[in-house]
């Protein structure tokens, strides 16, 4: 999986078994969330959520699983999104 972060948009691709590709810009993430289980804290990894203002509530946003460093990446994502 790769996330890759530009000036206006963030570009999400999935190639592992099945391709699936998600742009989302940046003027339609309504909220970044942080979130770390027990055993992610133990090894300071978590998941950044960014929610988009999609209805359908299906899939609506990018969910970046175990990141390492997250409390510095949620802050740098949060910089760079605005």
């Amino acid at each position: 999986m790769t996330y890759d972060f530009y000036k206006t948009k963030v570009l999400f691709e999935d190639s592992f078994l099945n391709l699936a590709q998600k742009e989302v810009k940046y003027k339609y993430i309504r909220e970044v969330t942080m979130r770390q289980s027990f055993i992610q804290r133990w090894f300071n990894i978590g998941n950044i959520i960014l929610f988009t203002n999609a209805e359908t509530g299906i899939d609506n946003g990018i969910r970046i699983a175990n990141v390492e460093n997250v409390k510095e990446a949620y802050s740098k994502i949060k910089e760079i999104i605005g």
